[in-house]
């Protein structure tokens, strides 16, 4: 994506807004400061192919859904106390995706769990923050 901004054009990347741990970046080409989305390239990764639903049907992409349950895992302990419903929706969501995706695809499942798991500490620390919350969450991840 190019951006214009004083008559120059300059790329706006992903690799711009996501990734890090949530530090403010510079968007040169917008002259604005964001704030970086922590775990969102694990979400974005090798997306599938979905119709939307307008019309005779979009054809869009969106994260693979084993992907989406273990990111929403990592954000529900992430949120601050201000946002407890929406880390309620966040595990709440994790947790019906969870347990069809233990009956219907347990392998891609475990694949996308193991990814964040071994993807570093920090990771691995906001699992282990929500999963100790929910111990048969952690069961059924473990169990697969």
């Amino acid at each position: 994506m190019a951006v214009v901004q004083d008559g120059v054009a300059g790329p706006v990347g992903l690799d711009d807004v996501v990734g890090g741990d949530g530090e403010t970046r510079l968007l040169e080409p917008l002259g604005v400061h964001a704030h970086a989305l922590s775990f969102l390239n694990f979400l974005i990764a090798e997306p599938v192919a979905a119709v939307g639903l307008y019309r005779s049907g979009v054809l869009v992409q969106i994260p693979r859904p084993e992907r989406y349950a273990v990111h929403k895992l990592i954000v529900a302990n992430r949120r601050p106390a201000s946002a407890r419903a929406k880390a309620r929706k966040d595990l709440a969501q994790a947790e019906a995706l969870i347990t069809v995706l233990a009956d219907d695809r347990p392998h891609l499942l475990t694949e996308a769990y193991r990814v964040a798991c071994d993807a570093g500490p920090h990771w691995r620390a906001a699992l282990d923050a929500t999963l100790g919350r929910r111990p048969d969450l952690k069961a059924l991840l473990d169990g697969l």
